[in-house]
């Protein structure tokens, strides 16, 4: 009877860990997906100034997140994330809003890949 409640609670702590996990990077993925879209808008107003503000913003941010999406799982696609975040802060410095924009929309593919891969799942049980 001591071990069946031992693997009952060693049970409850893991589903409780993966619920917590999915959620978390949910709201993390959430969250930059609407980082890259303020950015993506700026970039089509044509305001580069703006949107190299916010592309500032959202590196700072997307490597405090970072952290916590490596300690738990690992992705090497997240290190790519941080280079396109850098590409499309390049292309903004240089004033090339095309390539900016390109840059965008190929982060918020790639967040979404990088999602898929981190994001614990029932389906990854069975």
């Amino acid at each position: 009877m001591k071990r069946l409640t031992i693997a009952a609670a060693m049970l409850a702590v893991i589903l409780s860990a993966g619920i917590y996990d999915h959620h978390r990077t949910h709201e993390i993925f959430s969250r930059f997906e609407n980082l890259v879209e303020a950015v993506d808008f700026a970039v089509d107003s044509g305001d580069a100034k703006t949107a190299l503000a916010r592309t500032d913003e959202m590196l700072a941010w997307w490597e405090k997140q970072k952290v916590y999406i490596d300690t738990f799982t690992y992705s090497p696609d997240t290190r790519t994330v941080s280079v396109t975040i850098g590409e499309i802060k390049g292309s903004l410095q240089a004033d090339d809003l095309q390539n900016a924009k390109s840059k965008t929309q190929s982060l918020l593919i790639l967040i979404k890949n990088v999602q898929s891969t981190v994001d614990f799942d029932f389906k990854d049980i069975f």
